[in-house]
């Protein structure tokens, strides 16, 4: 909050002029003292040169009072742009901007403030660079395409038992952020389904998608997959059709959960009561679309022990996850280095070790004399190798991104692959975890 010394002025949700979600932010200037009084981002990266396309969506339920906007990449008065917006009336109205950034910084800030009293009500304030591609980093996109991967699973993990695929459609700006119990973080559900599916087709990538059957419902399961592929005389078909997709995606594959055997994943329940929520999900799913491919959750043990002769007609492949984790300093002191090569015959082997653990399983669980459980294969759709699930790219910071996976990792994560490939008649699906940040294969900084 931006707020002079003296100034009267309030910056709070309000639940009278909610945009999207439950609230907006209300600015409630009664007395500037001759200042300027609004909201501020910082930790903004720009760089020099580069344009920078934005909007607000506003309203003034108050008297009127320009709005100002503005774009600092410095601390001197001429290093940042203004733009002012005048007019603004009592219902919600979305006005365009545009910068030029001066200077390349990984500290820009973003202000919207008023110097004289007004009653705004700030339903969104949006910042991108303007040569995104529909929402989307060119330079991000553009290196998973080098990566070609043949398919792509989303909304992924922990997240998926506390989504609601109808929280991210429709009109981006009108999607209620939500409080995600996974990662303790705010999803503001601007990259739902149909974003999804546009990425796919950027990256030409065939898409897999995961249900909610943690906290999620038969019903909405259903719903989604009708949105998804059904015509557009369908409710959720033509409900696609209105959020400017008429064409129906026709994904293929889909996931009846994520890890469901784990305290860690939102709804989690007993082996047998995932056997239930399981085949009920897919018997109701297969009744609306039939062609569709079924992955069910796995565990290597007595998870699977009763997984797989329950379920094994209402699945095509069953999921087996496998991570590697090392701590380490990063980057590396001498110390550390010199434990990493004493210890990397080990290590490196234990990334193989734990794909052939879950091969060895599936492979003891086949030849059973029935067709539908001989038939099922197995999905590694979630593989990797973690340093620290919580290290974010601004920890790195610029240059020290080579540090993170050292390159001995290559060879730790070529056994892991090569035990995959020559498991094939075993593995018919392996997906690594993730693409970008976190453990992904691309670090991304907010300009690199």
């Amino acid at each position: 909050m931006v707020k002079p010394e003296g100034a009267d002025f309030e910056a709070k949700p309000d639940p009278a002029g909610a945009y999207a979600g439950d609230h907006c932010m209300a600015l409630w200037v009664r007395d500037a003292k001759g200042g300027r009084c609004g909201i501020r981002q910082g930790g903004l990266g720009v760089v020099k040169g580069k344009e920078y396309a934005g909007y607000a969506i506003l309203a003034n339920i108050g008297k009127p009072a320009p709005v100002e906007i503005h774009l600092a990449w410095g601390e001197g008065p001429g290093d940042g742009e203004t733009v002012i917006i005048r007019n603004v009336g009592p219902r919600y109205r979305k006005y365009p901007f545009r910068f030029r950034a001066g200077a390349t910084t990984d500290s820009a800030r973003l202000s919207l403030s008023l110097s004289g009293p007004a009653s705004l009500w700030v339903g969104c304030l949006s910042l991108m660079p303007a040569d995104n591609r529909k929402g989307m980093r060119p330079d991000t996109l553009a290196l998973i395409k080098k990566l070609a991967p043949p398919i792509t699973r989303w909304p992924g993990g922990n997240f998926v038992s506390g989504y609601n695929w109808k929280d991210g459609i429709g009109e981006r700006d009108r999607r209620p952020p939500r409080w995600e119990r996974a990662w303790s973080a705010v999803e503001s559900n601007d990259f739902g389904i149909d974003e999804f599916m546009v990425f796919c087709s950027e990256i030409r990538t065939e898409a897999y998608i995961a249900v909610n059957t943690g906290l999620g419902s038969v019903e909405e399961a259903v719903e989604q997959l009708e949105y998804v592929s059904g015509p557009v005389r369908t409710r959720w078909g033509g409900e696609r059709a209105r959020n400017g997709h008429a064409k129906p995606y026709r994904v293929v594959w889909w996931g009846i959960g994520n890890e469901m055997y784990g305290h860690w994943q939102l709804g989690s329940v007993p082996v047998e009561q995932y056997a239930v929520r399981n085949n009920a999900f897919v018997t109701a799913m297969r009744a609306k679309d039939p062609r569709i491919k079924i992955i069910a959750v796995g565990s290597p043990g007595g998870w699977n022990d009763v997984i797989l002769p329950a379920c094994a007609k209402h699945m095509d492949l069953l999921s087996g996850h496998h991570y590697t984790l090392r701590h380490m300093n990063m980057p590396f002191s001498p110390e550390d280095a010199e434990k990493y090569r004493n210890n990397f015959p080990e290590y490196s082997a234990s990334v193989a070790n734990g794909v052939r653990h879950l091969v060895t399983d599936m492979r003891e669980r086949l030849g059973t004399g029935k067709p539908e459980t001989d038939r099922v294969r197995l999905a590694v759709d979630e593989w990797g190798l973690v340093r620290d699930w919580d290290q974010r790219p601004d920890d790195l910071g610029i240059g020290s991104f080579e540090t993170y996976y050292p390159l001995g990792d290559t060879i730790a994560i070529a056994r892991g692959l090569h035990e995959i490939l020559r498991s094939a008649d075993i593995i018919a699906m392996a997906n690594w975890a993730q693409t970008v940040n976190v453990i992904g294969l691309i670090k991304t900084s907010r300009t690199h």
